[in-house]
């Protein structure tokens, strides 16, 4: 699979609605990264089942995001309307490498956002509650 270095991303190889949802993540606005998200769109956290609709979505991440940064570092567009991403996910307690896998719908908005966990499995077993 080839990437597109982090120098490179623009709004060719990223669409716009990914765009402001990362922006809107990193700022805190769950309610506005909610809003990327088709009425029916899905966002699927690891080891977890599909969250369902904007609403349940910025719930969720206003319990599971406060304090965490994402960064893009590699987009690879996959046809029309799917997207891989590669990055981090960061907070005081780690700093993890993650891939997002993106699928709008024919609007522009997110249809299901997947996200994978790229982190070694001693990284996830720092995770874990003392």
């Amino acid at each position: 699979m080839v990437f597109t270095p982090r120098a490179a991303l623009t709004s060719a190889t990223q669409p716009e609605v990914i765009a402001l949802y990362f922006t809107a993540l990193n700022a805190e606005d769950y309610d506005a990264a909610a809003a990327c998200f088709a009425p029916s769109g899905q966002l699927i956290p690891p080891f977890e089942t599909a969250i369902t609709g904007p609403r349940a979505i910025a719930r969720y991440l206003q319990k599971e995001a406060p304090g965490m940064t994402f960064t893009l570092e590699q987009i690879q567009p996959q046809g029309e309307s799917h997207y891989y991403l590669r990055g981090k996910a960061c907070s005081p307690w780690f700093n993890l490498s993650v891939a997002w896998e993106i699928d709008l719908n024919p609007q522009g908005a997110i249809a299901q956002l997947q996200i994978h966990l790229l982190a070694k499995p001693e990284e996830l077993l720092m995770l874990r509650p003392h």
